[in-house]
């Protein structure tokens, strides 16, 4: 009887559905991409040691003031407890003329401890290797998005560019694209501006890196290697403070730290963050969704206010009333919600098509999708129900 009624007017039914559509999809959406956006970052976080961290200068490479130097590289190697390796990176800007046109890339300057600290992972080609570093002829490796972006392929091994600064000239060869985790933590010292410009991550040999600028590289950046991950807060906190001592400084710390778990925790606030806005909004949703369901269903009881006095006339009960009104209620939000959970997967899949993120689908947040509607059912549906069955049958009867 309750399917029935609700057939009967299958447009209101699919009106009155549709917050609680709304609010499930977005719960289903978020949970799986919120997941799924998680799970990135520990793949990521996975692909460098978990004991590495960095040391940067809080100014970009066109103030040089804080860069780092060799004794800095030597006083850390002897002064820090349970530090392994230090790695350093040396940043500057420049064109890269290829097959595919000509482009402005961020230059990294490496030497051979860096692939070691970071344990970069190799996408196509190789990574350097010992001689590259002592060897003239130049050889970079590109990120594995600079050479999606530029070739649209990551075989790009042999590909032979054109480096170009300050009207100096090197040919270059490219042997491998690699995928570092810290990568997006380097770039922090380039300007806003060059980085929505950018179009491509270089790493280079320090000794090449010096063929083509004619003077020493500017070291922005240091990459860390603890004995173990319960050192790197140490070896942070002791590379500060000696940094810090020796380029003092009355109103401001230059160089700041950061391990890959505070990457990681960043991310994840952001993600909680997101989550729970969405949430909100989702939760609102389905509040203005049950409250549109007992609206209707009260409207529905004086619709069928005869039909309820009559059925009580036959013999219906005040519990049989109650039964079907609730009944009513919650068919209209579980099936709002089943609805709600497919659009989300649809929604979910759409954002992988474009961003290239894997959601996650758990049990759990079907559960939770289904357990609120159903929920919102019967708590908005018991009102409209009971006045239903508190109906008189004479005066049910009476009414026209």
């Amino acid at each position: 009887m309750a399917r029935g009624a609700l057939r009967a007017n299958k447009m209101r039914s699919f009106l009155t559905m549709l917050g609680i559509i709304v609010g499930v999809s977005a719960v289903v959406t978020i949970l799986s991409v919120g997941q799924g956006a998680r799970n990135l970052i520990m793949e990521q976080f996975d692909t460098v040691g978990t004991a590495s961290s960095m040391v940067f200068s809080r100014t970009n490479i066109f103030n040089s003031d804080d860069a780092f130097t060799e004794e800095d590289l030597k006083m850390l190697r002897s002064r820090v407890p349970n530090l392994v390796r230090v790695a350093p990176m040396a940043s500057d800007v420049a064109q890269m003329r290829t097959t595919r046109g000509e482009h402005t890339v961020f230059l990294f300057g490496i030497d051979e401890n860096y692939d070691r600290i970071t344990m970069s992972e190799t996408v196509a080609g190789r990574l350097f290797t010992p001689r590259d570093f002592d060897s003239s002829m130049a050889r970079i490796v590109l990120s594995a998005d600079s050479a999606a972006r530029i070739y649209n392929s990551y075989n790009v091994d042999g590909e032979v560019v054109t480096l170009i600064s300050g009207g100096r000239y090197l040919n270059a060869t490219v042997v491998g694209v690699s995928r570092s985790g810290f990568q997006k933590t380097m770039t922090q010292t380039m300007p806003e501006e060059m980085l929505r410009q950018s179009a491509a991550i270089v790493y280079i040999p320090l000794n090449s890196m010096r063929q083509l600028l004619g003077n020493e590289p500017v070291i922005m950046s240091l990459a860390l290697l603890a004995e173990d991950v319960s050192d790197v807060d140490a070896v942070n906190r002791r590379s500060l403070e000696l940094l810090h001592e020796r380029h003092k400084s009355a109103d401001r710390e230059p160089y700041r730290a950061m391990s890959l778990t505070d990457v990681m925790e960043q991310a994840n606030t952001i993600i909680d963050i997101v989550t729970i806005f969405i949430g909100a909004v989702a939760a609102i949703s389905l509040l203005v969704g049950g409250i549109g369901v007992m609206n209707i269903m009260l409207v529905s009881v004086v619709e069928r206010t005869r039909e309820i006095g009559l059925r009580k006339a036959l013999g219906a009960t005040r519990r049989d009333i109650l039964n079907q009104f609730i009944i009513e209620s919650v068919i209209l939000t579980t099936l709002g919600g089943l609805i709600g959970a497919i659009v989300g997967v649809v929604i979910a899949n759409i954002i992988m098509y474009i961003t290239g993120l894997k959601p996650v689908f758990t049990p759990v947040s079907f559960l939770l999708a289904v357990g609120f509607s159903v929920s919102v059912g019967l708590f908005f549906g018991i009102r409209p129900a009971m006045t239903a069955a508190a109906l008189n049958p004479i005066d049910a009867l009476r009414n026209e």
